[in-house]
């Protein structure tokens, strides 16, 4: 009997085993296929993800466009607005909120929460989110330009008579008591363009001024931490001698470029108490063109043949893109994961990855374009509001 019942154990395991082994191997043919599809399917992401398209389809298409209307990319939506209005859409013309202006001439800054569009050369100014209305308020002197942080904190250049300010409000529409003063008369410059940090610690200012009769360009890095002790905010800064810098932005918390007559430079604020240069670009060819998204700048120079050529980096100034293109256009941007450059039949479309995805022409006159998802994009013109698909 004990033989027996030692057989019908060995007969148990052995059945035992024969399941153990059946069910490894259903699992590894089953996570054989799965990661068999997982490669194809990133083969296939990898491949469209470099495919240049040769043409595109119309998906769908309204009447509600506006003439003399502008429109900026915000969120996940598009900002349209005019002297008398602003309104926010979805990508799909869908309007969220709208709201009345009296501005001459309105212009926009954005951070990543807040948009804020005030009157230039005027005092009017309004605070605004993917919600609506945040408030609306006055600046005590006409506004020469605006920043924007990620909190609503908002930075306005003004200038009265010999003298150019920098006020800070927050989101609430209430003036800080903070104040950066510059004597237009002195070496410490007139103030030409500036951008706030998106913590609102820090701020950048491109300054111009005249030194024994030359003109020179100051580009300053202030920070309202490091910098409480000093009375200009100051915590450091770079000259340039006969280079004006019209143009300055955030690319990152730790990164800035600044864009003048003739280069881009790159600023590395890893130390804020330190900033240093990492890049400068210089060209031979005229820079037509400047614009920039978190981590990515981009340039658009005139190529010697009469073309020109689209140049994007990263946020150190590393080369991801150069390309040339011959049609005229009237803007370029950056718009979700693409840079677009158009015109008002033409356009030309690539990944801020440095792929390029169209060239080519448009039906009807556009006016606008922004990314409405993968290869997707919101046309606007004279026609209405398309979208089209590149195939």
């Amino acid at each position: 009997m004990p033989r027996e019942r030692n057989r019908d154990i060995d007969e148990i395991k052995k059945a035992e085993e024969t399941v153990r082994r059946k069910k490894r191997k259903r699992t590894l043919i089953i996570a054989a296929v799965i990661l068999f599809l997982l490669i194809m399917a990133l083969v296939w992401f990898l491949i469209q993800g470099r495919r240049e398209y040769g043409s595109y389809e119309v998906v769908s298409s309204s009447e509600n466009a506006e003439g003399g209307d502008f429109y900026e990319s915000f969120a996940d939506g598009v900002v349209r607005y005019s002297a008398n209005g602003i309104k926010f859409e979805t990508t799909e013309g869908a309007r969220i909120w709208d709201s009345g202006l009296s501005m001459h001439t309105p212009g926009v800054v954005f951070s990543e929460k807040y948009g804020l569009v005030y009157d230039i050369g005027g005092s009017g100014a309004m605070l605004f989110n993917e919600d609506g209305v945040v408030t609306s308020f006055s600046t005590m002197l006409p506004i020469a330009a605006a920043g924007i942080s990620d909190y609503g904190v908002t930075a306005f250049m003004t200038q009265d008579n010999n003298v150019s300010s920098v006020y800070f409000y927050d989101a609430s529409g209430r003036k800080l008591d903070i104040e950066v003063r510059n004597v237009l008369a002195k070496s410490s410059g007139y103030p030409i363009s500036m951008s706030m940090s998106g913590s609102g610690k820090g701020l950048v200012l491109s300054l111009v001024f005249i030194d024994r009769g030359a003109v020179k360009t100051r580009i300053s890095f202030l920070n309202f931490d490091l910098g409480k002790d000093n009375t200009d905010r100051v915590v450091g800064y770079f000259e340039y001698d006969e280079c004006i810098f019209p143009e300055v932005d955030y690319l990152s918390p730790d990164r800035v470029v600044a864009f003048g007559d003739d280069r881009a430079v790159f600023y590395s604020l890893s130390n804020e108490a330190l900033p240093k240069v990492i890049k400068e670009i210089e060209y031979d060819e005229e820079i037509e063109s400047v614009f920039t998204k978190q981590g990515r700048a981009a340039v658009i120079t005139r190529a010697g043949d009469g073309g020109h050529v689209l140049h994007i980096y990263d946020s150190d100034g590393e080369p991801v893109l150069e390309e040339d293109f011959e049609n005229s256009y009237q803007k370029a941007e950056f718009s979700g994961n693409y840079a677009l450059v158009y015109g008002s039949d033409y356009c030309f479309i690539a990944t801020d990855g440095g792929v390029i995805k169209y060239r080519g022409l448009l039906d009807g006159y556009t006016t606008y374009m922004t990314s409405a998802g993968s290869d997707r994009f919101l046309q606007y013109g004279d026609y209405g509001i398309r979208t089209i698909r590149l195939k």
